[in-house]
């Protein structure tokens, strides 16, 4: 098509350019570089209970049951909590539970770090997750606060 004709169309109000029957296409749409139709992406859902604190001299260990209740499996990539990363690596099926050591640091002064996250990846797709916790601490008299228990937001983002 010239330039006149283009032009003719736009001062007529008709449309440009015309999808042929030839791309037109029935079903829903196909992301081509991976194959799969595009359907809602499936959100794991980890949980950690069972917390326990130990201490040794200035530094604290806090372990937990990471379980993972979704219907795929996950890799455990790393904890984020009281200002320290620690990497896990930890791979978990469905339904399966394992102890996990998800920080080891010094002892927290105050309760300023509130959050932590966890994250993890979709095994057979490779997304990325972070997973975030509240850290519930227990007070003791020596001025130290101990983590009693982590407990989920409602959301896991999309990381």
């Amino acid at each position: 098509m010239g330039i006149w004709q283009t032009l003719g169309k736009l001062i007529q109000g008709k449309p440009v350019f015309e999808v042929s029957d030839q791309v037109k296409s029935s079903g829903p749409p196909v992301d081509t570089s991976t194959g799969h139709s595009h359907e809602p992406k499936l959100i794991p859902r980890l949980e950690i209970s069972r917390v326990k604190t130990q201490l040794s001299g200035g530094t604290m260990a806090v372990w937990g049951f990471v379980h993972n209740s979704s219907p795929v499996s996950v890799r455990l990539d790393k904890m984020v909590m009281i200002g320290a990363t620690r990497r896990l690596g930890n791979f978990l099926s469905p339904g399966e539970t394992e102890q996990v050591e998800l920080y080891r640091g010094v002892v927290p002064q105050s309760e300023s770090y509130g959050r932590a996250e966890l994250h993890f990846m979709q095994r057979d797709t490779g997304d990325y997750f972070c997973a975030d916790f509240v850290i519930r601490y227990d007070y003791h008299a020596d001025g130290h606060y101990l983590v009693e228990s982590l407990d989920a937001y409602d959301y896991v983002r999309d990381v």
